[in-house]
């Protein structure tokens, strides 16, 4: 539940909620590509981890988020900022859970190579774009799943995936479960009319996938 301690921090969109509520509760959290740092404030606030990192290489990013938490009501829960890229970080010991949202998965590529060891740790990741390089590169390496879907905002169209260490299941190429929601198949539609302008090989096989998937 929200406290009414947080009113001062602005409200989280339906996307950002749900990667606040994915991404759970633990001991540290990593908002990568962070921006204005909303979900880990947030996410401080509200106590669900021991301790909130926020990352993200731009040197405006950092000091308006200086900024930005000087005006949160306190909270007991620390905080670092880093300004750094993904694959910079030294991440600490113990259970770690990383958020990677809102910006291209060629960043994203980068920062999963660099956490590919660390153990006990989830990574919740929204990439904006360059979705099947990264879904290309999870299943090569035999990254474990713990949940996938698809969430639709404001006439736009978000894939989400919880990966985690001791997922029995992997990365699947395509997805799976993730087009049986209702905003799955109006991506599904989506993709069938978008897909067609492409004609690069790896575009071609996977509009023959989602083809036969709405047939």
């Amino acid at each position: 539940m929200v406290s009414t301690m947080s009113s001062k921090l602005p409200s989280l969109s339906a996307r950002l909620l749900r990667l606040l509520t994915l991404a759970g509760k633990g001991e540290e959290l990593w908002d990568i590509g962070c921006d204005h740092g909303l979900v880990g404030r947030w996410a401080r606030l509200e106590g669900h981890f021991k301790r909130v990192h926020f990352v993200d290489p731009a040197p405006l990013v950092v000091e308006r988020l200086k900024n930005f938490i000087d005006t949160d009501i306190p909270s007991p829960i620390p905080f670092e900022i880093h300004q750094k890229r993904a694959d910079e970080i030294a991440v600490t010991k113990g259970e770690n859970t990383f958020l990677m949202a809102g910006f291209g998965g060629q960043g994203m590529l980068q920062g999963l190579r660099h956490l590919k060891n660390v153990s006990h740790s989830r990574i919740v990741l929204s990439p904006h774009r360059d979705h099947l390089k990264v879904r290309s590169y999870l299943h090569s390496e035999n990254w474990g799943l713990e949940h996938e879907e698809i969430l639709s905002e404001d006439g736009q169209f978000y894939q989400i995936l919880v990966l985690a260490k001791d997922a029995r299941k992997r990365v699947s190429l395509y997805g799976e479960e993730q087009w049986e929601s209702s905003a799955g198949k109006g991506y599904l539609s989506h993709l069938l009319d978008k897909l067609p302008l492409h004609q690069n090989q790896q575009d071609q096989d996977y509009l023959n996938y989602l083809q036969n998937l709405g047939s």
